[in-house]
């Protein structure tokens, strides 16, 4: 299991129909970000490979992204798809 987290970077402007295309990527969650032109991604895949490409061959390539980022890489192999990773004491 991986999820990664990313930061997308679109002109202010189109920021809804890209997190719209986003959105339509299988495995692709969007959120909020408190920076104009900067939309969160988090990327929910099997194995980091398959994290990998969504991000390279889709969510990259999507019309209106200029940037996209990883900032953030979970692995967690017990987990099942879908499901989140409790936080650890030393990392809330």
């Amino acid at each position: 299991m991986a999820l990664v987290g990313v930061l997308v970077s679109v002109h202010p402007q189109d920021a809804g129909d890209v997190t719209t295309r986003l959105e339509a990527i299988s495995g692709v969650s969007t959120f909020s970000v408190d920076v104009e032109g900067r939309i969160g991604v988090m990327i929910d895949a099997d194995t980091i490979d398959t994290a990998h490409a969504l991000l390279t061959r889709e969510v990259s390539p999507t019309t209106g992204v200029l940037t996209a980022w990883p900032v953030h890489v979970e692995l967690e192999p017990d987990l099942q798809a879908g499901q989140r990773a409790e936080p650890s004491p030393i990392h809330p």
